[in-house]
């Protein structure tokens, strides 16, 4: 990688592009392309993965910063669109890829050997990989009580059968070896907990500002209504986008709050970060996933109090 870095010395403008990728104004770019591509069909969404793609080769040849990754990592899939009915989800029987033009399907999996394949080359030559599993994270212990869970989980259902231990195995190997390569990555970079939680509060504005534009379309066809009654009860398969159904982007929507308390108590713009936090939770409400509330309410208080008590997050 030495003639990237060499490059990167060397052009202005390179520099100067390298530097905005580790501010919090790329993962606010990456979030309003992600907001223009979920909402639309794939004639605007594939052309906008493909830019997203290009921004995450771009980082691969010339950044100085691992950190920078996390903002693809965590957003690129939020801005794939829908191309079908919003309730083929349900009519399918569950198939999220009923959503989705078979052509589209095509380019995504293009882009995703793309991205993941030199992601890992950049991880594999910067050694970052060979450095991830070489100490013990903050976090072992309760990834690996994850991984137990995952291991165990429908253990005592009586509709349990073998395939569920291989799904828990196929998620647990997942979360542990991305925790361990995420965090390896991070260990040279500087502020990835304040840069982590501008990315997680930019996905949740672009997963926020997209159930809007649907409930707002919802509404302009008489489907959709505000009213705390029967009225409320509307359709799930209604309020659905095309990389999740409603309690999936309820879900992504309360990751911000932490994330919003974090960048409140620490960083310059608290009213925004604590208005955010606030907005978020209504999030859920509009689109009636009642366990989201739930959490995202409990969240908020405990983020609330931790920053009353506590200098520091």
């Amino acid at each position: 990688m030495g003639i990237f870095a060499k490059l990167r010395e060397r052009s202005a403008v390179i520099g100067f592009l390298v530097k905005a990728q580790k501010t919090a104004w790329y993962p606010v770019i990456y979030g309003i392309l992600c907001f223009i591509g979920g909402i639309n069909g794939y004639e605007v969404y594939i052309p906008i993965m493909w830019v997203l793609i290009s921004m995450h080769l771009f980082s691969v040849l010339f950044t100085d910063d691992d950190k920078v990754f996390l903002t693809p990592l965590c957003m690129v899939y939020f801005a794939i669109g829908k191309d079908n009915a919003a309730d083929s989800f349900y009519t399918s029987g569950g198939d999220l890829l009923a959503m989705m033009h078979e052509d589209a399907l095509k380019h995504i999996i293009a882009m995703g050997i793309i991205g993941v394949g030199s992601f890992i080359l950049r991880l594999i030559l910067d050694g970052s990989i060979a450095a991830a599993f070489k100490k013990r994270r903050h976090f072992t212990w309760g990834i690996v009580a994850m991984d137990i869970a995952f291991l165990l989980n429908g253990l005592f259902s009586p509709t349990y059968d073998t395939a569920n231990l291989g799904f828990g195995a196929l998620l647990a190997m997942g979360f542990t070896v991305v925790y361990f390569i995420v965090s390896g990555m991070l260990d040279k970079s500087e502020n990835p907990i304040k840069y982590a939680c501008y990315v997680t509060v930019c996905l949740a504005y672009s997963a926020l500002f997209q159930i809007l534009t649907v409930i707002l379309r919802l509404c302009a066809e008489g489907k959709y209504s505000f009213d705390f009654g029967e009225n409320f009860l509307i359709s799930k398969g209604s309020l659905t986008l095309g990389w999740g159904v409603s309690n999936v982007i309820a879900g992504i929507i309360i990751l911000g709050i932490p994330a919003a308390m974090y960048l409140a108590k620490n960083c310059r713009g608290s009213c925004f970060f604590f208005l955010s936090s606030i907005l978020f939770i209504f999030g859920p409400i509009l689109i009636n996933a009642r366990c989201a509330m739930a959490v995202g309410i409990a969240v908020f208080i405990t983020c609330a109090v931790i920053c009353c008590i506590s200098g520091k997050n």
